[in-house]
Order: structure tokens, then sequence, then C-alpha cells
């Protein structure tokens, strides 16, 4: 069962940070790069469970001594877990759609760019309202095993798409400036990711309940997830190496960005390898699908706990159904969507916003 948690808390925590920057990260500063994104990310899941472990181990040892910690602990920063979930569920949807769907360049692109963004958000809804936080274990399970088996299609396939070059490992950057200018706020604010996260906040406490064990469930999710940058970034490093060039385009402004490099490698070979293509497109959509049932699950439950007597007064208006349903965030994150990708933004803007707003309050929590 901790596995299960596991393999939950590593697809919810992919985000669409997780998904895509670990290709730009890849195809910018190499191997190198790679594990300095994603090490900092395995080991803040690994302490986040630990250290809840232990929390709950100091607050008391029945099933809900975590979920009374949290409650009370949680109170003074309950708008900034709210924030930082609608930052988790927009960048996920933001990212798939610019870097999953935009570079197919399917016409007519408006069309297209809004039934797609509607496709996401009623999955998203219906795998949030169908499982809760006891059963999206066994959900994630099952969407893990179609996602490991798209994988593996992936992998069989790359001998007969590639041009049987290596994969190319890049130079070590560690004297860059430009590399510890992302590495340490990435090492920073991905190492206190975690303990913003409504997600993961909600996992934990029912580890807990369950009796089994958040610092396993933790240990094996930040292994799983660990993995999972790996293979990707390795993805995109062996593309780079069939082209013998990193796919990189110039955003709007006019710095390189490489996050939908690998979909657009697949994309070109889409008519001779289209199962390969398909695999790719599925992996990209059970990451993000992961990421927003659990985003839709833990703003439930969050909306939930904020009685209407507190409200104020043009708040208190409103239904109750409304005002505790995560749906207008979804719709509000599919509206930015829309806006951010025909305006052509990346996932770095997103990340300087993450980067200045939400990590002092992670530090200070």
């Amino acid at each position: 069962m901790n596995f299960l948690w596991g393999n939950s808390i590593a697809l919810s925590w992919m985000w669409g940070l997780g998904l895509f920057f670990s290709v730009q990260f890849s195809l910018q500063y190499g191997l190198f790069g790679l594990l300095t994104f994603a090490i900092p990310n395995a080991l803040g899941l690994m302490i986040f469970g630990g250290l809840t472990q232990l929390i709950a181990k100091r607050a008391g040892n029945g099933p809900d001594a975590l979920g009374a910690f949290f409650a009370n602990w949680s109170r003074p920063y309950r708008l900034i877990f709210f924030l930082y979930q609608i930052l988790a569920v927009t960048l996920s949807i933001f990212a798939l759609v610019r870097y999953g769907w935009q570079p197919l360049g399917l016409e007519p692109s408006g069309l297209y760019l809004l039934l797609t963004i509607l496709v996401i958000l009623a999955a998203a809804t219906l795998f949030g309202e169908e499982f809760d936080i006891r059963r999206i274990k066994f959900s994630h399970g099952v969407l893990g095993v179609i996602a490991l088996g798209a994988a593996a299609l992936i992998l069989v396939q790359l001998p007969s798409i590639g041009s049987g070059q290596p994969m190319m490992t890049g130079v070590n950057p560690f004297m860059g400036l430009n590399f510890w200018g992302y590495a340490i706020p990435i090492c920073v604010g991905l190492t206190l990711g975690p303990w913003l996260d409504l997600q993961q906040w909600q996992r934990a406490i029912q580890i807990q309940r369950e009796g089994k064990s958040p610092l396993l469930s933790y240990l094996c999710g930040g292994s799983l997830f660990f993995l999972l940058l790996l293979a990707h970034g390795s993805l995109a490093l062996w593309v780079s190496g069939q082209l013998g060039t990193a796919p990189m385009r110039q955003g709007i402004d006019s710095l390189a960005y490489g996050q939908d490099g690998v979909t657009r490698f697949f994309w070109g070979v889409a008519s001779l390898h289209p199962w390969a293509f398909g695999a790719y497109v599925v992996a990209l959509f059970i990451m993000t699908l992961t990421t927003l049932d659990s985003g839709y699950i833990a703003l439930r439950w969050h909306l939930s706990k904020s009685g209407g007597a507190g409200r104020p007064f043009p708040l208190s208006l409103l239904p109750e159904g409304l005002l505790a349903s995560p749906v207008p965030a979804f719709v509000f994150a599919g509206l930015f969507t829309l806006a951010a990708v025909y305006l052509r933004l990346e996932l770095e803007y997103f990340m300087i916003f993450y980067a200045t707003f939400f990590v002092g309050y992670a530090a200070l929590a």
C-alpha cells in the first residue's frame, strides 16, 4: 500500500513544471543540469514524508494526529495554500497545452485551443469527482500502469526512430553564472515546495489515517519521481543526439526555450511512427491529469473547511455549494491558460512568481 501511495505522490508532484522543465534544463545544461533539477525535487518529497511522520508522532499517535496539527498550523496560511494550488493547476494545464498541443500547429488554432482546454478541465473534474482521497491511489495505480506501458512502447520504438547517434550528455555547466541563476532558486524552491502543497498534506494525513508510513510512502514517491524526471530528461538528451543539436526555439523575449522539443520531434516522425507519438501524448496527458484530479480533490477538501460564517459580506450572498466547489478555480485556470497560450508565455514566467512569492512563505512556515 505504501508503494501505491508512492506512485500517486510521484504522479501528482509532476505538475507541468517537473514534466516539461526537466526537458528545458536537460537541453540547456545536459545530464548534469538534469540531475541538478531532479535530485532536489526527489529529496524535497522524501524530507517532507519523514518530517510529517515525525510531526505526527510528536502530536500524538492517533490516526488524526497529523490532521489536527495541520488544521492548527495552516490557519494563518489558508489563502497562501489556496493560491499555491491555483498555481499548480494553472501551470499544469498551461504546460500541457503550450508544450504538448500548440507545437502540433492544428488549424483552426483558436477552436482547437478552446476544445483542448475544455477536454482537460472535463477530465480533471470527472476524475476528481469520481475518486476521493481514499481511492485516488487506486486510480493513479491504473494510470501509472498505462503510463508505464506507454513509456515501454516509446523505448521499444526508439531504435527505429533515431539515427543511431548516442545521447547528447552536454558539458558540465558548473562554472556558468547562467546555470546558477537557475540552480539556486530551483534547489531552494523545490526542496521547500511540498510544504505549501495541499495535495501532499492531504496525502500525508490520509496515509497516517490508514495506519501506513508517510516516510516509506514518500521515499517510494521521491524515488519514482526521480526516475520519471530522469526518463523524460534523458529522452530529451536522446532527441538532441539524433538531431545533432538541442531542439531549442526563440521565445517572445528572444531567449531560447526547448520545453516542447520532444513533442516537436515525435510530431515530426508521427506519420512514420504513429504509435510512438501516440504513446508520448498519452504519457503527457496522464502526468497532467494526475496532478489536476489531485488538485481538484485537495481544493474541495480545503474549501469545505472554510465555513460561511467567517466569509465577508459579498461572498456570503453566494451559494455555499459554489463557494465550496473547486470548479470556479478550475474555470479561472482554464481562462488564464487560454490567455497565456495566446500570448505565447513560457513556463519560466510562472516560475518567477513561484520563486519570488511562495518560497518565502514556505521557508517561514
